[in-house]
């Protein structure tokens, strides 16, 4: 005899994201989508430039050149 909520874990409907929604995580990270490039471009630099000197900031400068940084190294080449 099983345990239906020990069951219910198996659905991934009903308990978390589905599949195709874990598939989309990056689209869901990226809230406003060039805001680091136009930095860049501001500071007068390339974004990757950019992204490696504002890494260790904290705040919301430093969470997006985290998280671009961590993106180009998942870039098919």
């Amino acid at each position: 005899m099983s345990n239906p909520a020990a069951d219910q874990h198996l659905d991934p409907g009903i308990n978390g994201p589905s599949l195709m929604a874990k598939r989309k995580w990056i689209a869901g990270a990226i809230k406003h989508p060039g805001v680091e490039k136009a930095a860049a471009k501001k500071a007068g630099e390339s974004t990757q430039e950019y992204m490696q000197a504002h890494k260790n900031d904290s705040g919301t400068a430093g969470k997006r050149a985290r998280l671009g940084l961590t993106l180009s190294k998942m870039r098919k080449k």
